[in-house]
């Protein structure tokens, strides 16, 4: 009986354990800028899945984590059928086991992790990032994140994602986790990533994606410094120079991430870095491109927050943690509460394709990420080579008019708009009634108006006292 009960143990542990589903405790979190239905076939929505610990108290904030798959778990467009006659794209490849380590350790430490599904992976130009940071940005107001502690993570095709991610989004994150990270072909922007605590592994047998990209990633953010190429492997395979620790798995290939998302210090190191998302100083301006195609480059020296195809038909962020003029990252973010009827594309002049309105289909915009209670001025631009109407503007219940045929540099002003209690301001764009039945939205700016001194609140009353004399 003895050895009967011992060889049934045996037989237990030799058998395989299948990898879970961890979608099973997640929800859909969809990135759908097409009307809202999310089913039709190639079309370029982001597919995602959210878990959200459920005994959140009230007024409580938690961590939450970027999670960027690999190639393999990037699903596909073609559909797959969950019910008679419902269709919907693959958004559970990206929550395979592969990221068995990295739920546990969600459950584990109460954070919400976000996996997103990029059907030709985290290269290219890039719209599936901004996508998901977009869902990053839509969290934060849904669900009880704290906003001083978004995380990013990604693995292998992912981990390529995350210096993807980190060129253009380094002023969110306090910490970032890049596992056995594929060369993507996109130059890193070191000046943007060199001070962002990040945590790299890879193992030392890798011959899918070669350790020297991550070595070689490491010695591009020292020389940013000013630092000599670091040599490696290091004694202890363990790298840490403040800022960024290298993990190297002797005798590992591909797969490090089950090793490196078991790491219990790995969270305790993460989960203990905050950093505020910059908001908008007084004096600084962001503009937002509207439109069907974007703006590449930085065109005059200026920083435009563009938007691409598709995106005027978003209830949600559309444009998030938006940058100044001059490139300064911030937490400002474009949020449409109110399609627009459709939008206009010109590649050869990026900056006059708009988001349109008719007299019976307006839009409504949020900006949200402001200082509440703060002042800020609103400046719009609408420009139209074929239509000869005005389009209106409507701030704060007050309403402008501005004629857009043929403009090429007439803007409408609104001064000291206040941001409300939640740090949002609210506008309308509409078709003037009487016009041409159709208005356009091809850029506007919000500019954060600084505070008024002491000097300048008694400066009327001097000039007013000064005045009465001469006249006395």
């Amino acid at each position: 009986m003895l050895r009967a009960i011992t060889l049934t143990t045996v037989l237990y542990f030799a058998v395989p354990v299948m990898a879970r589903d961890n979608s099973v405790d997640m929800v859909p979190f969809n990135f759908d800028r097409y009307n809202g239905n999310g089913l039709e076939p190639n079309n370029n929505d982001l597919p995602g899945l959210i878990y959200v610990p459920s005994d959140v108290e009230p007024g409580e904030r938690l961590p939450i984590v970027l999670n960027l798959h690999g190639f393999g778990e990037r699903g596909s467009n073609s559909q797959v059928q969950v019910s008679p006659g419902v269709f919907q794209p693959d958004n559970r490849s990206q929550a395979n086991g592969n990221i068995d380590n990295l739920m546990t350790a969600a459950k584990n430490n109460r954070f919400i992790l976000y996996t997103p599904q990029a059907w030709s992976g985290w290269g290219g130009g890039g719209d599936a990032l901004d996508s998901a940071m977009n869902q990053v940005a839509k969290a934060t107001r849904q669900y009880a994140v704290d906003p001083d502690r978004i995380y990013l993570a990604g693995l292998s095709n992912g981990g390529g994602g995350v210096f993807s991610t980190l060129n253009r989004y380094a002023h969110v994150f306090p910490a970032a986790v890049a596992i056995c990270a594929q060369d993507l072909g996109i130059p890193l922007n070191t000046d943007a990533v060199k001070d962002v605590p990040l945590w790299m592994f890879h193992g030392q047998s890798d011959t899918t994606v070669l350790p020297s990209a991550s070595r070689n990633r490491i010695n591009a953010l020292r020389a940013a410094k000013g630092l000599s190429a670091q040599s490696f492997p290091v004694a202890g395979n363990f790298y840490d120079d403040g800022v960024i620790r290298y993990t190297e798995y002797p005798n590992v290939g591909h797969n490090s991430w089950s090793r490196a998302y078991d790491t219990s210090a790995l969270y305790s190191w993460m989960l203990a870095k905050s950093k505020p998302i910059p908001t908008l100083q007084a004096g600084q301006t962001a503009l937002f491109d509207l439109g069907a195609s974007q703006v590449s480059g930085t065109p005059g020296g200026t920083t435009y927050n563009t938007t691409a195809y598709g995106l005027s038909s978003v209830i949600g962020p559309a444009k998030s943690f938006a940058k100044t003029t001059t490139g300064i990252g911030t937490q400002v973010a474009l949020e449409v509460t109110d399609r627009f009827n459709g939008e206009t594309f010109n590649l050869n002049a990026p900056l006059n394709d708009s988001w349109t309105v008719t007299t019976s289909d307006a839009g409504q915009i949020r900006i949200f990420g402001l200082t509440p209670g703060d002042s800020y001025d609103l400046e719009f631009f609408s420009s139209s080579t074929s239509n000869n109407g005005s389009t209106r503007f409507v701030v704060d219940g007050l309403t402008q008019d501005l004629n857009h045929f043929n403009n090429t540099a007439t803007t409408l002003l609104f001064n000291d708009v206040l941001a409300d209690s939640t740090g949002a301001l609210l506008f309308d764009v509409l078709a003037t009634p009487g016009s041409s039945g159709t208005g356009y939205l091809t850029w506007f700016g919000i500019t954060a108006v600084p505070e008024p001194t002491v000097v300048g609140l008694l400066a009327p009353l001097a000039i007013g006292l000064a005045s009465r004399r001469r006249r006395n």
